[in-house]
């Protein structure tokens, strides 16, 4: 642990060159005023990865680089309710992998001042924008330059965001897919999805029944290559309308639908495909 057992500390610095089970940017039951940096290199080996503490207590913007190996998951923020972390940021890069989650809120911790992903390598299994069971505020950042993912999601896994969503997929990241909600619960308001690389299926909004989008827009750019877009979710609902733009020039999409899969779209579906773009077939719905 980066800061103490009860008593907090003004700056840490973790750097994980061999194993450990479980590594925390803040301290026991105590925060971190100051920096927080922790990172895993290559060849190293870690459980979870937490920016924050593990009872309770507050760490300030923490900053998490996973260049090796997390057999757990990664959290920018800390483990459990009580536990506050401000602005994490957290970067997958090289040949890192998280063979778990990788989060930019909290373990139920509470997260604000929105949190940043930044992947330019590697591969995560599944990757939040947000937190586990508690919402995030002030917004969620997913950039992917390169790497890939399973699926992508600007919300989190049970709890939404409270703030701007963005997601953006570079021309040299693949990504399984892409929601611009959450996973299994959670309302998340106008994400803005950017595609340019490769992508299996893009969702505007969430995956599960219980998980809410308002207002969601994609955008295909010319790189993107993408088989499946759909305006609305897998299951999840989809309120005031939804904004597909498709500008994709060098791979047809397969399928564009205007609402989800298993769900409808409240609203109005504007689907716009440029001049040059290309598509197979194109649905007002599913």
């Amino acid at each position: 642990m980066g800061g103490g057992n009860l008593g907090k500390v003004t700056n840490t610095e973790i750097t994980v060159n061999g194993t450990a089970a479980d590594v925390f940017g803040g301290g026991n039951s105590a925060g971190v005023s100051g920096t927080t940096k922790v990172t895993v290199n290559e060849g190293a080996e870690a459980g979870n990865i937490y920016g924050g503490s593990n009872e309770k207590e507050t760490t300030a913007k923490p900053q998490i680089t996973i260049a090796g190996k997390v057999t757990g998951s990664v959290y920018g923020g800390g483990l459990g309710p009580n536990t506050t972390v401000t602005a994490p940021v957290v970067t997958l890069s090289g040949n890192g992998e998280v063979a778990g989650s990788l989060f930019g809120g909290g373990n139920a911790g509470i997260v604000t001042g929105g949190t940043t992903l930044n992947i330019t390598g590697g591969h995560a299994g599944l990757i939040f924008g947000g937190g586990d069971a508690r919402e995030v505020t002030g917004g969620t950042t997913v950039s992917m330059t390169g790497g890939t993912a399973g699926s992508v999601y600007g919300g989190g896994n049970s709890a939404g965001v409270d703030g701007t969503v963005t997601i953006n997929l570079g021309s040299g990241a693949k990504a399984d897919n892409i929601y611009g909600g959450s996973n299994s619960q959670g309302t998340v308001v106008s994400p803005k999805i950017t595609i340019e690389g490769k992508a299996g299926n893009v969702y505007a909004s969430g995956q599960g029944s219980g998980t809410i989008t308002k207002s969601p827009t994609v955008t295909l750019e010319k790189t993107a290559a993408v088989t499946n877009l759909y305006g609305g979710g897998m299951e999840g609902d989809t309120q005031d309308g939804t904004t597909l733009l498709l500008k994709n020039e060098n791979t047809p999409v397969q399928n564009v639908y205007g609402g989800g899969n298993q769900a409808g779209v409240t609203g109005i579906v504007a689907i716009t495909q440029e001049a040059n773009a290309r598509a197979i077939r194109i649905y007002g719905g599913k």
